[in-house]
């Protein structure tokens, strides 16, 4: 039996030796349960620019989710400040400390983009 044992470690680690390394590959967030969520309160950006700020955001994996209109409590000011300050943390984690105006310059190049393009 401990031959039999050895045996099947000995071909188990030959295998795992002449195995090719498996590669994988790393891929930005791309469906809705994925994305991170910044919250969002006020009146809503509309129009080109907004549909631009959500197609930058959606390449920076997070999204807007309006939780107020304009009539808010500074509770609830507080706690989407709190939720925000984490997601934040988490996308500067990914594009580093000054993601936010890297973030603004992506947006008006693509305002540019888009603008040329006729949309």
């Amino acid at each position: 039996m401990k031959m039999i044992l050895i045996g099947l470690l000995v071909a188990g680690s030959t295998i795992a030796l002449n195995s090719k390394p498996v590669q994988t590959t790393s891929t930005t967030a791309t469906t809705k349960d994925s994305l991170l969520t910044m919250l969002t309160y006020g009146m809503p950006v509309r129009g080109i620019y907004g549909e631009t700020v959500h197609q930058v955001a959606l390449k920076y994996g997070f999204r807007y989710y309006a939780v107020a209109g304009c009539v808010v409590t500074e509770n609830l000011v507080d706690s989407v400040r709190k939720e925000n300050d984490k997601v934040s943390m988490q996308i500067a984690m990914r594009y580093g400390i000054n993601w936010k105006e890297q973030f603004e310059k992506d947006i008006q190049h693509q305002l540019e983009i888009n603008k040329k393009e006729g949309k």
